[in-house]
């Protein structure tokens, strides 16, 4: 289980085409939890994820997770040092592709 979020934007010829997506599976490295953030509660619970700017806004919060957070969040959990490294790919794939989310004109939100 997890949150597989995917961003779309619009081809010239008004068909809808794959932008961006994310899959944060509900184990010990998953990047919202790592900021306090909860898929279910933003994406389902609040609708959120139907709303492409509210779901852009929920995952600049992820993106801007600091390396010392994801630290202080494995250390916390006693996790396996390996996860710091997990979490962090995360993040870093998520940083990687938000400036791309402004020409998104649907999200889907499954968690």
């Amino acid at each position: 289980m997890g949150a597989d979020i995917t961003f779309y934007k619009l081809k010239k010829n008004s068909e809808l085409e794959e932008l961006f997506y994310l899959r944060d599976s509900y184990n010990d490295y998953n990047l919202a939890w790592v900021s306090g953030l909860s898929y279910w509660e933003a994406g389902i619970k609040s609708g959120m994820g139907e709303q492409v700017e509210k779901a852009i806004e929920f995952l600049q919060k992820s993106a801007e997770v600091t390396d010392k957070d994801i630290q202080e969040y494995v250390e916390d959990k006693k996790l396996p040092k390996k996860y710091f490294k997990e979490i962090k790919k995360k993040r870093d794939y998520l940083r990687e592709h938000m400036k791309e989310l402004d020409k998104a004109v649907l999200v889907r939100w499954n968690v």
